[in-house]
């Protein structure tokens, strides 16, 4: 999974074979109700039969969440305020 963060505008492409049910043209989906801290980025999308999955990103840890995946990228640098996303 890959995320992309725009300002206020966030778009996850999926792994093959994890797809929503809708089509897109470049396998890019825009995520909605996007709400980003110093510490936390917080979004939902709508997949296909499952409704609509809450994503969560620790930008400091770089922990994922989103709806039942659990995934971790690398750390950030130890600093207080680092972030990694």
């Amino acid at each position: 999974m890959s995320l992309a963060v725009d300002g206020a505008t966030i778009r996850i492409k999926p792994s093959q074979g994890t797809k929503p049910g809708k089509r897109s043209s470049d396998g890019w989906y825009d995520l909605t109700d996007v709400a980003i801290t110093d510490t936390l980025i917080r979004a939902k999308a709508t997949w296909g039969t499952f409704g609509k999955l809450k994503l969560e990103v620790d930008r400091r840890t770089g922990d994922v969440k989103f709806g039942d995946f659990r995934g971790a990228c690398e750390k950030a640098a130890d600093a207080a305020d680092a972030k990694k996303f």
